[in-house]
């Protein structure tokens, strides 16, 4: 908006610099296809993430519950355009336990906890299950799945519990 107002002042002031008012236009589109391209390709990518998490878990048997926790980590393009337009990272928004939830439900898994008010609890689960010495039975580099008495919980991003 800040942009127009300066465009149309300077078609205003100077009209035979109106070229000029151009420039100002051109910064604020630029700016908004570099941001929806950022915004879809965080998308893109966490449904990748959890079309993966889905696979893992659907292809372990005896799930009776499913928890989440953290936040899927920014896909690579994404950061790629934040560290060149540094505003772009305040419009991204991962997908953390809340989000999280409802994704899988989507992707076939509906034993999974809904992610508001679990998130302590399932972070204490975790704890307990990393203390016990049980090692996740999928992880890389956006997901670890730990399986305990028939529950799977969901560790996303760089999580280091």
């Amino acid at each position: 908006m800040l942009f127009v107002i300066i465009a149309t002042s300077i078609v205003e002031l100077a009209p035979k610099a109106k070229h000029l008012a151009l420039i100002p236009l051109i910064t604020a589109f630029a700016f908004s296809a570099q941001l929806s391209s950022a915004i879809k390709s965080q998308r893109e990518y966490e449904d990748f993430v959890f079309d993966m998490v889905s696979r893992d878990i659907i292809s372990h048997p005896n799930v009776k519950l499913i928890g989440t926790i953290g936040q899927v980590n920014i896909n690579e393009r994404a950061r790629l355009l934040m560290d060149n337009k540094p505003l772009i990272g305040y419009f991204l928004s991962p997908a953390s336990e809340f989000l999280v939830s409802f994704q899988l439900i989507n992707k076939g898994l509906p034993k999974t906890l809904h992610g508001y008010g679990d998130e302590q609890s399932n972070k204490n689960k975790l704890a307990y299950i990393v203390g016990k010495g049980i090692n996740p039975f999928s992880s890389n580099k956006d997901y670890s799945l730990y399986f305990f008495d028939n529950e799977v919980i969901v560790s996303l991003g760089d999580n280091k519990n």
